[in-house]
């Protein structure tokens, strides 16, 4: 009888707080429904190229989370905006280009104005909103629900 393998995620973040946050609460909601690994997590190992160690990932992983949150400010066309950092954006092409957009899940506040790249201008993310009481795993319930769906099929 065939074993089922257990999904392997990749989850991708800045290297801010609340990105990280994000990213455990992340883990933490689908622990029971894949194995996932935050890139904190040993991806990068000592005397290894970065962008080595993450096509490596790409092709061991099954899907891969990335959180987008406004860390940089950018000025566009003479407006300045908010935008995810730009190594984020470009492992989410990199993840995109090895697993197909339908593995690669993007995650954002939807209450937090965030310019992204015109190239994924219509790529559907999965978003959270504020919540009053500022519970983060409450608000992030409602994403892993969506994440468990996606990632089991």
């Amino acid at each position: 009888m065939a074993r089922f393998r257990t999904p392997r995620v990749f989850i991708g973040s800045s290297a801010e707080r609340l990105s990280i946050s994000i990213a455990e609460e992340l883990q933490s909601g689908l622990q029971y429904v894949a194995e996932c690994t935050i890139w904190t997590q040993g991806v990068f190992g000592p005397s290894t190229n970065v962008l080595d160690d993450l096509v490596c990932r790409a092709r061991d992983s099954d899907c891969a989370i990335f959180v987008l949150t406004p860390d940089d400010l950018v000025a566009k066309r003479g407006q300045v905006g908010k935008a995810p950092r730009d190594n984020v954006v470009f492992e989410v092409g990199l993840f995109m280009g090895t697993l197909g957009r339908g593995r690669v899940f993007i995650v954002c506040n939807r209450d937090v104005r965030i310019d992204l790249p015109s190239d994924l201008v219509g790529v559907t993310v999965v978003s959270y909103g504020e919540r009053t009481d500022s519970n983060l795993s409450a608000a992030l319930g409602p994403v892993c629900a969506q994440l468990k769906k996606k990632i089991m099929t």
